[in-house]
């Protein structure tokens, strides 16, 4: 082996040689892949309880809109939630679903925070 530098050394491999090294490691590394994925959930799953941010649902409370709807696409219901941190403001509209059955339909935006800059 002839040296290049401290530290560093040529060696020289055919094609099979090195596909076959690339074969017996593959399993290898798929585990530390695996091992290295479950660590990273786990951390995401710790960081999201930390922040509150893991809230499987949350209330929507839903009032009759104010005043007179003046246009087709006014809402018949407006309110508002926190879904993991964020507000979101709530519209309800009555419609009919494929079988002509009434239904509310609802929409959620999230709503910009506000820049005091």
């Amino acid at each position: 082996m002839d040296s290049i530098g401290q530290g560093q050394a040529w060696f020289l491999v055919n094609e099979d040689q090195l596909r076959q090294m690339i074969v017996d490691l593959a399993p290898q590394v798929r585990h530390d892949v695996d091992i290295m994925a479950d660590l990273i959930r786990e951390m995401i799953k710790i960081e999201r309880e930390k922040t509150a941010s893991a809230q499987p649902s949350a209330p929507i409370s839903l009032y009759l809109y104010p005043g007179k709807k003046k246009q087709k696409y006014d809402p018949d219901f407006v309110g508002k939630t926190v879904i993991r941190g964020r507000d979101f403001e709530a519209l309800g509209r009555y419609g009919f679903d494929p079988d002509k059955r009434k239904v509310l339909r609802l929409t959620l935006s999230p709503k910009a925070p506000i820049n005091p800059h």
